[in-house]
């Protein structure tokens, strides 16, 4: 059906072609039909190697915060968008982050219901590998994906924070054709390296927006020919929407390989722009990488998003 894109205010951003919601959710669970042609991904098959021992009987996305799984509060936000399934990756004690977060799911989103599918890796594949098979599994159980996808949101479940989905949508629908992916980019937190590197465009397709030009803690060697301001390094947010066409042109079974060697890497190589999107300021965004990190988490006192 043909429906209103709308934001957490009741909004319209614009107009897409839309499918029905699951029956039985609507508006008193807040949903907007954001993320109901998109395929939403969280990723969640780390091995939270640096949260040892912690991690040792628990994975990391299924360590209790705040008295449900550290993955729960993004599942909860995307749900709440209009995904009509929440894919979620798992490899290292898969079994274990599956039961969690559908028990924690079942006594605290009764809206998740149906709508979380897990992907247990017999071995695993990072997250490059991870998307490439969710993605081409997918075309092949539902041939009219590619009628309705706008394409893959995925999201780390490692991260806490303030899912900017309203934001990236409504920079994806608007930009059209012609864009390999949008990543979200934060500044880089002291004494860390660049995760990305980004610069203003002046011409061609990405004109006006930031777009990506590099990627790694080097300053890119060669400037790209139409931006007009110098290389900034920035953060990954771990927030992204990623073309049809560009998860189409993937190897479905590539093996181990992250995604920014398999899709943005190859992307900027071919000449495919590469949108990016800055976390808004007022946005909370904690990446849980370490036992310090989890514990402000634990303890921190402005944590709305959980």
């Amino acid at each position: 059906m043909c429906a209103p894109v709308i934001d957490r205010h009741q909004r319209r951003i614009s107009l897409g072609t839309q499918r029905q919601l699951p029956r039985g959710l609507g508006s008193s669970w807040g949903v907007s039909l954001l993320l109901n042609d998109y395929v939403v991904v969280v990723l969640a098959a780390g091995l939270g190697n640096r949260m040892a021992p912690m991690t040792k009987l628990m994975p990391k996305p299924a360590l209790p915060l705040r008295g449900r799984p550290l993955c729960l509060g993004s599942i909860s936000q995307l749900l709440k968008h209009g995904a009509r399934t929440v894919h979620i990756n798992a490899s290292y004690l898969g079994n274990t982050l599956e039961r969690e977060v559908l028990a924690a799911a079942t006594k605290q989103l009764p809206q998740a219901e149906g709508r979380l599918r897990f992907w247990q890796e017999s071995s695993r594949l990072e997250t490059g590998g991870a998307l490439a098979h969710i993605w081409h599994s997918l075309r092949s159980e539902d041939p009219s994906m590619e009628s309705w996808c706008r394409g893959l949101l995925a999201v780390s479940g490692d991260v806490v924070g303030d899912v900017p989905v309203e934001a990236m949508v409504e920079m994806w629908q608007r930009a059209g054709k012609g864009f390999g992916g949008l990543l979200v980019h934060r500044p880089v937190d002291p004494g860390r390296q660049p995760a990305m590197w980004v610069a203003a465009a002046s011409q061609g397709p990405a004109a006006g927006p930031e777009q990506i030009v590099g990627f790694g803690s080097s300053h890119p060697s060669v400037a790209m020919p139409n931006t007009v301001t110098a290389p900034v390094g920035s953060d990954f947010a771990n927030y992204q929407i990623i073309a049809p066409e560009t998860m189409d042109s993937l190897p479905r079974d590539v093996g181990q390989i992250s995604s920014i060697d398999l899709i943005y890497r190859p992307a900027l190589h071919r000449g495919l722009p590469l949108l990016t999107l800055k976390l808004p300021n007022a946005f909370q965004w904690h990446n849980v990488g370490t036992a310090d990190e989890y514990a402000a988490c634990a303890t921190g006192a402005d944590m709305g998003v959980l």
